[in-house]
């Protein structure tokens, strides 16, 4: 049987379970396509172009997750997620890094300052939107 997918903002209900995402990169494009990619599956975005912005952000909005690039100038991913973890309710928030430069170094830095997980920015609009929400699930 063909299954069918609701169309975001189809239904009441649906509204109501939009999972909230903070997006957070200093590079206009890739903020501008990583929006339209989450949007469209039916995620809330609402963005911040460095780890400062985002910090003045998590006042007014609390996401459900947060995806942080990782070399923005002032306050950078790594030094986001060390700031998050030291707030009792943004610890909780979890965090997947985008970055262009996706060294295994790299990686073993941002998992053990406390991101749930890595992506590089030239992957794959599915495999993003996946990764997001495995994170949105609780994994």
């Amino acid at each position: 049987f063909p299954v069918t997918i609701p169309i975001a903002g189809q239904t009441a209900a649906l509204a109501e379970n939009l999972k909230k995402i903070l997006l957070v990169d200093d590079d206009d494009g890739v903020r501008a396509v990583m929006s339209r990619i989450l949007k469209k599956a039916n995620f809330e975005v609402c963005e911040a172009a460095t780890g400062h912005d985002a910090l003045s952000k998590l006042e007014t909005f609390l996401p459900d997750i947060i995806v942080s690039g990782l070399v923005m100038p002032g306050m950078g991913g790594k030094e986001l997620v060390a700031e998050l973890r030291k707030d009792k309710i943004a610890a909780t928030i979890p965090v997947l890094m985008l970055t262009g430069s996706d060294s295994e170094e790299n990686e073993i830095e941002l998992l053990g300052l406390g991101a749930q997980d890595f992506v590089s920015k030239s992957a794959s609009p599915a495999l993003v939107v996946a990764r997001v929400r495995r994170l949105a699930k609780g994994g």
